[in-house]
């Protein structure tokens, strides 16, 4: 049995399809009010002559909060995937943030270590490494407190503490730190919302540049690092460093739409920023662009993913056939 949390995520939607593909028993936390339709049509996609590969997933509500039904959940699970976590830049979900990320990532810790789990994936991000605008960001980046750092990445970086405490009391555990994620999943939230907002229509793209890899790749390095265990314990998953205006070219290619043809100033997107927090205030509708997400969008960071490639032999794939992929599937659900 394996156990796996954040099933109905990016990366937990393609998890789960590679573990039904091998044949593996699986058991997926979700939230109550999730939604799995977006799930089952990525596995009619993926499993066209086999229906019966999702509907064989064991789904249970619950939260990472809840300590007795983690452990029950646990029991008798040789490999546990934590890939669920909180992701917002709003300051009204900081406090939750930190308890869903670092406290429900140390639940997970503790059990899986008092259940004898042999193998524990833990789905962590480059937010949780070393801000460095001056050279490529690498595992060995030196983390700090500071502005450049956003609350998200606060708690992933704390997450991981969570996690190697665990490696150095017997867990036999293993954490991937990808960039950007892209590929097809659910395109009303997290970066394949990209696609549909791009389908809509977006006239500007923020300054700054980022780093991008496959979810495909995300999944089956840490699926090889825990069936074939790895010379470290956590990879940097990068494949592209890229600007957000030649992503956003690309995305807009795959769906045959027009490209931003502007950048997004500073003072533009600030001035927004403050709209819709006197909007928030009035009418209580959830401001989308914060503080933290102007900042974020208006860095520029590269990454070094040198040290997967070379202990690992491992190649990543070419991400313009991702998006293209990605782009093609989205058409096909409108």
């Amino acid at each position: 049995m394996v156990f796996v949390t954040g099933g109905t995520g990016l990366v937990g939607m393609h998890l789960l399809a590679a573990l039904r593909a091998d044949g593996k028993v699986v058991r997926a936390l979700k939230r109550p009010s999730s939604d799995l339709g977006p799930i089952k049509e990525f596995f009619a996609y993926s499993f066209p002559n086999k229906p019966e590969a999702f509907d064989e997933i064991e789904w249970v509500n619950g939260a990472l909060l809840d300590v007795p039904l983690l452990s029950n959940l646990m029991e008798g699970c040789e490999e546990v995937y934590h890939a669920a976590a909180m992701v917002s830049f709003h300051p009204k979900d900081h406090k939750k943030m930190l308890e869903v990320n670092v406290e429900g990532t140390a639940n997970m810790v503790n059990l899986a270590l008092a259940q004898g789990v042999k193998r524990f994936g833990y789905v962590s991000s480059v937010a949780a490494l070393g801000r460095d605008d001056r050279s490529p960001i690498t595992e060995e980046t030196e983390w700090k407190y500071d502005s450049k750092n956003s609350t998200y990445a606060g708690s992933k970086y704390n997450s991981e503490l969570e996690v190697w405490r665990g490696i150095e009391e017997g867990l036999n555990a293993y954490m991937v730190n990808p960039g950007i994620i892209l590929g097809i999943g659910d395109f009303k939230r997290s970066s394949a919302e990209l696609f549909l907002q791009m389908h809509k229509g977006f006239p500007y793209y923020p300054g700054g540049h980022n780093g991008f890899v496959a979810v495909g790749d995300v999944v089956r390095v840490l699926r090889k690092m825990m069936d074939e265990g790895a010379p470290s314990r956590r990879y940097l998953l990068v494949h592209e460093n890229w600007s957000y205006e030649l992503l956003f070219q690309k995305v807009a290619a795959s769906l045959k739409k027009s490209a931003p043809k502007k950048v997004a100033p500073l003072w533009l997107m600030k001035a927004f920023q403050r709209l819709q927090q006197v909007t928030e205030f009035f009418t209580g509708k959830r401001a989308f662009v914060t503080k933290e997400s102007v900042r974020n969008s208006n860095q520029n960071y590269s990454y070094d993913a040198s040290k997967v490639k070379k202990e690992l032999k491992f190649e990543f794939q070419n991400l313009d056939e991702v998006i293209e992929e990605t782009g093609a599937y989205f058409m096909s659900t409108r």
